[in-house]
């Protein structure tokens, strides 16, 4: 049986103001897995992964990484097996230049100058920013800067990547490229990916599995379609399925698949219904 990569077990955490951000969430996360966490602004979403690599510390309860306890694990050990892209680029970018923003974790991991430069030039490229290598992140756009951002974490190599609301500051045209990044390397390289968004129509194309989180517990925990298919328990959490989702609910009782979670796949449906049909009709036909 496959051991979980990221074991979250009877997880309390409190804020040092006293906040209480997370009550109980229990939760397992397998090598190789696509995923996304979803939740309203203080549902505890962003909080739940900051301890998946010791950013945050349980207040009770524990983490397990690959098999170490984040309580005695060292942060710079865990961000190279969970790897973590802030909402706000900025928070993560301080270098004078693109280059040396991507090379400065492989720095203080004292890797090769040569190993370095070619890891840098190789997550730069993977990102669409090579050209863009001796710019200082500061003048960049808010999408550049994202980029960049996940091009250093990208440049250590971590298991996990986590990344906190993927389409901020991106057009569609951009978040969808990035978004087909992310699920090129879960299935070309076995990475695991963890989306932190609000946005419902990404994560029903590329996740395979979704965690609703609402008031800091963890509220649903399933395939895809099978949460999307549960809209009044969504509701709780104020989190609702893309239209496309909530169309074929609407057309429950026509034939349609229950799985129908993109305009594909509403396509898809549409054709093998049209085409069933056409054959009752010529089998009918033939009939009389």
């Amino acid at each position: 049986m496959q051991q979980p990569f990221i074991s979250v077990k009877d997880v309390h955490f409190s804020y040092p103001d006293g906040t209480k951000a997370l009550f109980g969430a229990s939760m397992d996360v397998y090598p190789g897995e696509i995923m996304s966490i979803v939740g309203q602004n203080g549902s505890g979403k962003t909080t739940i992964v900051k301890l998946f690599n010791g950013i945050l510390k349980p207040t009770t309860g524990d983490v397990i990484v690959d098999g170490k306890n984040t309580k005695t694990e060292s942060s710079s050990k865990l961000a190279q097996k969970v790897g973590y892209v802030y909402q706000n680029p900025s928070l993560q970018l301080f270098r004078n230049s693109v280059r040396d923003e991507v090379a400065f974790g492989l720095r203080l991991l004292k890797k090769p100058e040569e190993e370095i430069q070619k890891t840098v030039e190789e997550s730069l490229r993977m990102i669409d920013m090579w050209d863009k290598a001796d710019e200082y992140p500061f003048l960049l756009s808010m999408g550049e800067k994202q980029r960049v951002a996940i091009a250093a974490v990208l440049a250590l190599g971590p298991e996990v990547l986590i990344v906190d609301e993927p389409t901020t500051g991106q057009d569609f045209k951009r978040a969808y490229q990035f978004l087909k990044l992310f699920e090129s390397m879960n299935k070309d390289f076995g990475k695991t990916i963890i989306f932190i968004t609000h946005e419902m129509r990404f994560p029903a194309e590329f996740s395979k599995r979704i965690v609703v989180l609402s008031d800091g517990k963890i509220l649903m925990d399933g395939k895809t379609h099978e949460v999307f298919g549960q809209p009044e328990e969504l509701k709780k959490s104020y989190v609702y399925p893309p239209a496309i989702v909530q169309l074929t609910a609407k057309l429950n009782g026509y034939g349609f698949a229950q799985d129908v979670l993109t305009v594909d796949d509403m396509h898809r449906e549409l054709k093998r219904i049209v085409e069933e049909n056409s054959t009752l009709n010529r089998a009918a036909g033939e009939g009389n």
